[in-house]
């Protein structure tokens, strides 16, 4: 991982933080401090569209920095101690100090947070904007150089689900001293990539995570974690593997044959109810009619030729399957949607 812990050791400038926050995202160092995914538009479901979210904390939610729970002031403790940890683990010096401002930072960013409430509500988080938009409304953070570095095109509208998280987020960073910026951006690395770094790494990053956030007392047997990992980042690949074994073609077409005839019957249920006005029997076989049985795998694999895995590289495998993802999934903007 030291390559990319020394690229963020050289950011000299917040134009720098924004190019290398963007770059960060693309590796699979998520919301920091800004989520950002491409998915089908909530509102217009025939395009694509990229997202941006809420994002910069640590720790679950806004209220494990607000709360005065005492079992929340607990856990803020023990997560300061935890990055403290994690930058002496890496090296660094005056690591306390240091959790202690990156926590300072992250509390501001939290008071900007909306509510778990408010987030579900598919109405307000329904905020379309351009990229100008954002540059008038979200000062202190350079947006343009996080999306060139995202590798998102900027002609068209996207979706801002917070939009007043997202402004008091770039202003509490506009705001914070760009060390600080740096070693936020260095932790949440360092737990992004723990379980791909020493025993040393694993294991405090699943004590705070797994265990004192979570309640979970082991952690998984290597060998599984491995699997996991495996399959997340080359889950068609390996279903290849599975189906030439456990699903033979002939299972397969008796599976379609199958799903056939109950689709045939549910038609033949709709002719037939007498209590269903004609123009809504009408919509409902049509709604039928249009279903996509999916059974079994894809009718098209997934291509991972621009994958490269290397044997002896296994964060670097990391960084470059999250970019194989990133990539795959920017590459649907403009495109109509594939409802395969």
């Amino acid at each position: 991982i030291k390559p990319w812990l020394d690229r963020i050791k050289a950011i000299a400038t917040r134009d720098d933080f924004a190019t290398a926050v963007g770059e960060a995202g693309r590796n699979g160092v998520a919301d920091v401090p800004f989520g950002l995914y491409v998915d089908q538009d909530a509102k217009q479901p025939t395009r694509y569209t990229a997202n941006i979210v809420q994002g910069g904390l640590g720790m679950p939610d806004r209220d494990y920095y607000l709360s005065t729970d005492a079992s929340m002031v607990q856990t803020r403790g023990a997560y300061e101690k935890h990055l403290a940890t994690m930058l002496t683990l890496a090296g660094e010096g005056n690591t306390a100090a240091r959790a202690k401002a990156i926590v300072s930072l992250e509390t501001e960013i939290a008071k900007a947070h909306w509510t778990q409430v408010e987030s579900r509500d598919a109405d307000k988080t329904y905020n379309k904007r351009m990229l100008a938009d954002l540059q008038r409304d979200a000062t202190g953070f350079d947006f343009a150089r996080f999306f060139a570095a995202s590798h998102i095109p900027t002609g068209e509208s996207f979706n801002v689900a917070q939009p007043s998280a997202v402004s008091g987020i770039a202003a509490a960073l506009g705001k914070a001293d760009l060390g600080v910026l740096r070693d936020l951006l260095l932790v949440r690395s360092l737990d992004g990539f723990a379980p791909k770094l020493p025993r040393t790494f694993v294991d405090e990053n699943f004590a705070f995570f797994g265990t004192t956030l979570s309640g979970t007392p082991q952690i998984q047997p290597r060998w599984k974690r491995a699997v996991t990992f495996t399959t997340e980042v080359l889950g068609e690949e390996l279903g290849k593997v599975y189906v030439a074994r456990y699903f033979p073609p002939e299972t397969k077409r008796k599976a379609d044959e199958l799903v056939r005839n109950v689709i045939a019957a549910m038609d033949r249920r709709l002719e037939a109810l007498t209590w269903m006005a004609p123009e809504t029997k009408a919509k409902a076989r049509a709604k039928l009619a249009a279903f996509t049985p999916k059974i079994g795998f894809p009718s098209k694999w997934r291509d991972y030729s621009a994958l490269s895995v290397e044997p002896d590289d296994l964060v670097g495998n990391a960084i470059r399957a999250a970019n194989f993802e990133h990539d795959r999934q920017v590459a649907k903007l403009g495109k109509p949607i594939d409802r395969t």
